[in-house]
């Protein structure tokens, strides 16, 4: 049986006729931690990067009276609040599908952003699997309960234990609106090679598909990739779901549609029928590395906009120092941050100019 239908807006405008409504699926906000702990790993594969990274170690150990420079203790949060975020995803669907949209944002770990807006409550926890990790997205908890339950399943992140999750995992599949979804699953995240993470995800759907709703096809990966993963999703008799990953200012690069009228219901759809219908918008339709380049803008530029009044990129990045204290980069590099990517800075702001675009485009085509 088909589980999964997708299209494409720009060869199917008038896709999204009939349904009652489009759905957003996983994005982030200010309240989420987005990890750096992977950045020396990635920078020791490159020669450039490896001697940025060293010239960042030796400044911040000058800075420190000697102390090294971990990247685990660090992390920077995306630019848009729950409010903006969600005035962002409502507004692509109602603009370009003429639907009302339902949107459940899945912070890293966290589930303050739907809390706060009073909409569906759903986080991205972070499942720990030697030597790596996957990210599994859970849509729709219980308000009065959700607090209660992320902090167990933090607390499995923190220790992990095969039995517990299973466990726990158990445990969400108890609430019928809950649903469960394997996000970017052929992602290999933790840099332990392609082949080394094909066989960890054979083995984890082997162990937990039967507690998993759905795979996610992911607005920021390829379409390649994508391609796999529904071929994945098709061999374990699940149904391939979006997820559109925003961390910046682009609204996501895939929904859902749905007839039904209530996230409740569309949950069903899933778990029970295991029926999606997924809609790539005409943002995916623009170079990969050209989003994420604009994605990482969003990150770095100077945000005016900025709920929280951090508008400089080194007070939205985090660090745990040795006194276990909080700091924002700022403490230790002040506003420029590293002097080493102020040039690197300079160039990006030149890149986002309009005119600019066309040639970064041909440049960054996949």
């Amino acid at each position: 049986m088909r589980h999964t239908n997708v299209n494409y807006l720009w060869r199917t405008p008038g896709a999204a006729e009939g349904y009652s409504y489009g759905v957003s699926l996983h994005s982030h906000t200010t309240h989420s931690k987005e990890s750096l702990e992977f950045i020396p790993k990635y920078a020791r594969k490159q020669a450039l990067l490896s001697k940025v990274m060293d010239f960042a170690e030796w400044q911040y150990r000058r800075r420190t009276k000697g102390r090294p420079l971990n990247c685990a203790r660090a992390w920077w949060t995306p630019p848009l609040s729950p409010q903006m975020a969600l005035d962002l995803e409502t507004g692509q669907i109602r603009k370009q599908l003429q639907l009302p949209a339902m949107v459940s944002f899945t912070d890293h770990d966290n589930c303050e952003a739907g809390l706060e807006v009073d909409g569906t409550v759903s986080i991205e926890w972070t499942l720990p699997t030697a030597p790596s990790f996957f990210h599994l997205g859970v849509h729709n908890l219980p308000k009065s309960q959700a607090r209660a339950i992320v902090a167990e399943m933090n607390a499995y992140t923190k220790s992990p234990n095969p039995a517990r999750l299973l466990e726990l995992m158990a445990g969400l599949n108890d609430f019928d609106d809950v649903l469960l979804v394997l996000n970017h699953p052929l992602w290999d995240e933790g840099l332990i090679g392609e082949e080394a993470h094909g066989e960890l995800l054979e083995t984890f759907l082997q162990s937990h598909r039967h507690l998993i709703h759905a795979l996610e096809l992911n607005g920021l990966r390829s379409a390649e990739e994508n391609e796999r993963v529904l071929a994945v999703a098709a061999r374990y008799d699940l149904p391939a779901i979006s997820g559109g990953d925003r961390h910046g200012r682009e609204p996501n690069a895939n929904v859902n549609l749905t007839r039904a009228t209530s996230f409740g219901e569309f949950v069903n759809e899933v778990r029970r029928d295991k029926l999606s219908e997924v809609l790539y918008m005409p943002q995916y339709r623009e170079p990969l590395r050209l989003r994420q380049f604009e994605t990482a803008w969003d990150i770095l530029r100077y945000d005016a906009e900025r709920p929280d009044g951090r508008h400089s990129w080194c007070d939205r990045v985090y660090f745990v120092a040795d006194d276990s204290k909080i700091h924002a980069l700022s403490h230790f590099f002040g506003d420029s941050g590293p002097k080493i990517l102020v040039p690197f800075l300079a160039v990006m702001r030149l890149l986002e100019q309009p005119a600019v675009r066309p040639v970064l485009r041909a440049a960054l085509s996949d």
